[in-house]
C-alpha cells in the first residue's frame, strides 16, 4: 500500500512540475546569459558628442546605448550643440535605443496638475515615434526625481523607468577606480550597474563631460574587462528581461528519455530568457517547436535560450 501511494504521488509530482530525486532544476537565470550582474550605457539629453564621440566607440567595443532624449529641446536645424532629429534616427538606425527623458526636462514633482505630468511624460511617445520611427520603450526621470504616484504613471505607458540607483559617469575628475569597484560589487551582489552619462567631451554639447575622449574609452574597456561576468544591453532589453522573468512560471513533465518543460508569461515581448538546467549531462540536446537550441555548458550545469511564446522545450537525453 505504501508502495503505490509512493508511486502515485511520484507521478502527480511529475505532472505538475515537482523534480523528482535526480530531476534536473531548471530556472530563470537573473541576467541574460547566466551572467552575475548587467550593465547600461544611458546617456541624457541628446548632445551632439553622443552621435559623433560615443556612438563609434560602442560600436567599436560591440555595445548598444540608451539615448534619452528631451523632445523640446531638440532643435529644427543643425547646430554644436544638441542633435536633430535626423541625428537622433541615425542612432536608431544603429541599434541603439531611443527613450523618452520627458518634454522640457521639468522636475516633476513640480507638476501642478495631472495634465502637466501627462504633457512632460506621454506626449513625446508620440514625437519620438514619428521624427524617428520608434516608439521609446523607457522613461528617465529629469533630475532622477520622482514620487510613486509620478512612477505609476510612467510605467503604466512605458515598458521600464530609471527608477532605480543611477551611477554618476562624466566630470574632470571621474574615477575610473571607483568604476571599477562599483562593476565589482555588482558582480558580487549579483545586480543591474545603470551608468548615467551626460556630456562625452569638452565642447560636445553635453553637460559635466569627461576630460577627454580617452577616458570615455577606458570606462568602455573596463567594462570589456568583465564581459564573462557582465550582461551589456539597453536600458528596455532589461526591463523586458525582468518583467519577463519575475512574473514567468515553469512546468516540468517528462517523457521516456526526455524532460519536457514550458515557460508561461504574462508578457508578450517575444524576447528570449536564459534558462539554467543542473545538473545536465553530457549528451543532452534541446529543442523548440522543432528546432535546435544552441545549449552552453558550464561545469555541471547547461543553458540555453528560450522565447516562452514559442512552447514546449524537449530536453532529449534526460
Amino acid at each position: 500500500m505504501i508502495k503505490l501511494l509512493f508511486s502515485a504521488l511520484m507521478s502527480i509530482c511529475m505532472l505538475c512540475g515537482v523534480f523528482a530525486v535526480n530531476s534536473p532544476e531548471i530556472s530563470i537565470c537573473k541576467f541574460k546569459d547566466g551572467k552575475p550582474a548587467a550593465v547600461t550605457l544611458t546617456f541624457d539629453d541628446g548632445s551632439k558628442d553622443h552621435l559623433y564621440q560615443a556612438a563609434p566607440l560602442l560600436k567599436k567595443y560591440g555595445y548598444k546605448g540608451t539615448f534619452y532624449i528631451i523632445a523640446k529641446r531638440v532643435p529644427a536645424a543643425k547646430n554644436s550643440h544638441k542633435l536633430t532629429w535626423p541625428e537622433i534616427k541615425q542612432l536608431a538606425e544603429a541599434g541603439h535605443e531611443i527613450g523618452n527623458h520627458s518634454m522640457t526636462h521639468y522636475q516633476l514633482f513640480k507638476a501642478k496638475s495631472r495634465k502637466d505630468l501627462e504633457y512632460e511624460i506621454i506626449t513625446p511617445i508620440a514625437i519620438i515615434k514619428e521624427k524617428v520611427g520608434v516608439t521609446p520603450e523607457t522613461f528617465c526621470y529629469p533630475g532622477n526625481a520622482k514620487t510613486p504616484e509620478i512612477v505609476k504613471l510612467v510605467e503604466s505607458v512605458h515598458t521600464g523607468s530609471t527608477k532605480g540607483r543611477r551611477f554618476f559617469y562624466g566630470g574632470d575628475n571621474f574615477d575610473l577606480e571607483k568604476q571599477e569597484k562599483w562593476l565589482n560589487d555588482a558582480i558580487t551582489n549579483g545586480s543591474e550597474h545603470q551608468a548615467m552619462i551626460h556630456g562625452i567631451v569638452p565642447g560636445g554639447g553635453g553637460w559635466k563631460p569627461f576630460k577627454n575622449i580617452a577616458v570615455f574609452e577606458e570606462v568602455l574597456k573596463n567594462i570589456k574587462k568583465h564581459d564573462n561576468q557582465l550582461w551589456v544591453c539597453t536600458f528596455a532589453e532589461l526591463s523586458k528581461y525582468k518583467k519577463v522573468r519575475d512574473s514567468a512560471k515553469i512546468t516540468v513533465t517528462g517523457d521516456k528519455g526526455s524532460t519536457i518543460f514550458d515557460v508561461s508569461s504574462k508578457y508578450k515581448f517575444g524576447i528570449p530568457v536564459t534558462v539554467k538546467i543542473l545538473p545536465c549531462p553530457a549528451g543532452v540536446s534541446a529543442e523548440q517547436q522543432g528546432r535546435r537550441l544552441n545549449l552552453i555548458r558550464k561545469g555541471n550545469s547547461a543553458y540555453i535560450d528560450v522565447v516562452p511564446e514559442r512552447g514546449q522545450v524537449v530536453l532529449n537525453g534526460l
